[in-house]
């Protein structure tokens, strides 16, 4: 529930001397909110007035996953509101006004605005604000603050190792299996033994396969001179074999992904949908974190917002995304206090208790680094 200054039924109050400062805030106001209900499709006619009431969960969950620390703060709320189809009241204002002093400065707070409604708008079309990916989740993620995956098991025997022993520890509770690598049988037994961990595909298409890196594999999918017709297949050969990998491995997906993210590739993502309904599994991940988009990732947010209308077609879910980076991994004390403030997101990891992928012939130059997230994740 929410005032609204603008209702009918609302009233100002404020003497004559001051009419021309109150219009002219009244018109700003009006201008203002035409900008917001344009950009995010509200109905709302006044999102900025101070009067709210919600109930304790939807306040959890909409601070949980606040980024603005300014004025437009009013706005996540109605993003989240919309995003999850919640229900939203307006209560007419009485208003006494009996002097014009204001803190606002016009021009910086059109700088701030325009510089946060771009923030939230990109929020909003990575599916930031979604309930499902937070507050389904609420009970949960009060007794973890939020939900570390480790990637690439099977990669290489320190993968393997060093996800083992964060998972029996408890504190990784989602692990990622490329089934077709050579390493995928190594400690899986032990892995199996985990109480409540969940175990999903992490889908191969370019670790030894004929389009060996990211970059190559999306020029494959956009290449115009290989039919739509013929990647479809191949795309879905791969997911078939890799299925029937994990079968043999007496492993049952509850949730699928990517290595490299390469499911929510064109024509990928549709199919992976596909997949999923008909198996009934009903996790997926969406890179949509917003500082994807200043770093040399920012292909993933932007394929995110494809492969978003295929997932949620065919319903299969995600949660909030966060990447930590290795700056941040070298200070547990940081470390701790962003994953603090990460409660109900994914946290992707890539663990490992040595650098050992040169001796296995894989090419991944994310090595070393692996040993570092090891070593900080088991301070936590």
């Amino acid at each position: 529930m929410t005032g609204n200054r603008r209702s009918p039924e609302s009233y100002f109050h404020f003497p004559v001397s001051i009419m021309p400062f109150v219009y002219s805030r009244h018109m700003c106001g009006i201008y203002f909110n035409q900008v917001v209900r344009f950009l995010f499709g509200l109905e709302s006619r006044d999102t900025q007035a101070g009067i709210k009431a919600m109930t304790r969960d939807f306040a959890r969950t909409s601070y949980a996953l606040q980024a603005c620390p300014g004025f437009l703060f009013d706005i996540e709320f109605f993003m989240v509101a919309q995003a999850n189809g919640l229900k939203h009241t307006e209560i007419p204002v009485h208003l006494n006004l009996d002097h014009q002093v204001t803190t606002i400065k016009i021009c910086k707070e059109l700088v701030v605005s325009f510089y946060w409604l771009s923030k939230i708008f990109i929020k909003k079309m990575t599916g930031h604000y979604k309930q499902q990916n937070a507050l389904d989740h609420h009970e949960e993620d009060c007794a973890q603050e939020c939900h570390i995956a480790a990637d690439d098991w099977g990669l290489s025997p320190a993968i393997n190792r060093g996800i083992l022993k964060l998972a029996q520890g408890g504190i990784v509770k989602r692990v990622s299996v490329m089934p077709e690598c050579s390493f995928a049988n190594y400690l899986l037994d032990d892995l199996k033994k985990i109480k409540d961990l969940e175990i999903g595909l992490h889908l191969n298409f370019t670790y030894k396969k004929k389009v060996d890196s990211p970059l190559k594999f999306l020029f494959f999918m956009f290449n115009p001179l290989i039919s739509p017709r013929f990647k479809k297949s191949y795309i879905q050969e791969q997911i078939d074999s890799q299925l029937k990998a994990m079968q043999n491995l007496d492993l049952h997906p509850m949730h699928i992904d990517g290595h490299h993210h390469c499911h929510i590739f064109p024509y990928v993502a549709p199919l992976v949908a596909q997949t999923a309904e008909k198996l009934k599994i009903k996790q997926t991940r969406l890179p949509t974190e917003s500082s994807l988009w200043l770093s040399n990732k920012f292909l993933l947010p932007f394929l995110s917002l494809f492969a978003k209308k295929s997932f949620e077609k065919h319903q299969l879910n995600y949660r909030p995304f966060f990447y930590p980076t290795l700056k941040l991994l070298k200070d547990d004390a940081k470390l701790r206090k962003a994953l603090s403030r990460k409660s109900g997101f994914e946290v992707i990891v890539h663990p490992a208790d040595e650098a050992d992928l040169h001796l296995n012939d894989c090419a991944d130059h994310y090595n070393h680094e692996r040993v570092i997230e090891y070593k900080s994740l088991t301070n936590l």
